[in-house]
């Protein structure tokens, strides 16, 4: 049934009653023209911004940053293969210098010794020699005193001559030690020396393999 004329109109929504009024009006649509110039209402999403690209290097060259950054890890060369210990004696100047100034030395001391052995040996030889002579010489003239005195035969006689070989020998003897201690001092200063020289040498070594650890970081 329509309600009376000259009423209020009223519509009902829901569970509430509101004044008619009109419908909220709906927004318009921004258009943009179309490359074409077509007309139309569709959508067009606004341009990207451009990208941009570096024209040229950052200063700094390849492998750095225009920040400052750290260039990457660039591996240390790595060492070369150390050469055996025999084959870096062999070369290293300083060992071989050694090596050489030990056998000079050796050389001079055996040199000098020989020339002391052989001065020692005549002046030895020349003493005994010198002995033998005055032992004849004094014979002589021991027996000379006896026969004069008609003493040959005697006791007494017998006696002195017993005396005076028995002191010859006693020199001889002395004089051969002597010798002797002197050639034997000879051998024992070799010996020291060849022991020194074998200290020596293996100071030297041991300074030269400390070298080719520092050198090749062993």
């Amino acid at each position: 049934m329509l309600p009376a004329s000259g009423g209020s109109t009223t519509v009902r929504t829901g569970t509430q009653e509101h004044g008619a009024r009109k419908p909220a009006p709906r927004p318009r649509r921004r258009s943009t023209p179309s490359g074409g110039g077509g007309g139309g209402g569709g959508y067009t999403p606004p341009p990207r911004a451009p990208i941009r690209t570096p024209s040229r290097m950052p200063s700094g060259g390849p492998g750095r940053t225009s920040g400052g950054g750290r260039s990457p890890s660039v591996s240390a060369p790595s060492r070369p293969k150390p050469p055996s210990a025999k084959a870096f004696l062999g070369k290293d100047m300083g060992y071989q210098q050694s090596l050489r100034q030990f056998a000079l030395n050796y050389q001079n001391f055996l040199a000098d010794k020989q020339r002391q052995t052989g001065a020692a040996t005549q002046q030895f030889k020349t003493q005994k020699g010198n002995l033998a002579t005055q032992r004849t010489r004094d014979l002589s003239d021991i027996m000379n005193d006896f026969a004069g005195r008609g003493m040959l035969k005697s006791g007494l006689y017998a006696q002195r001559q017993g005396e005076y070989e028995r002191d010859y020998r006693t020199n001889v003897t002395s004089f051969q030690q002597q010798y002797e201690d002197f050639l034997r001092q000879l051998t024992q200063s070799q010996t020291q020396l060849q022991g020194q020289q074998r200290t020596g040498r293996e100071q030297s070594r041991q300074e030269a393999l400390a070298r080719r650890a520092s050198k090749y970081g062993l």
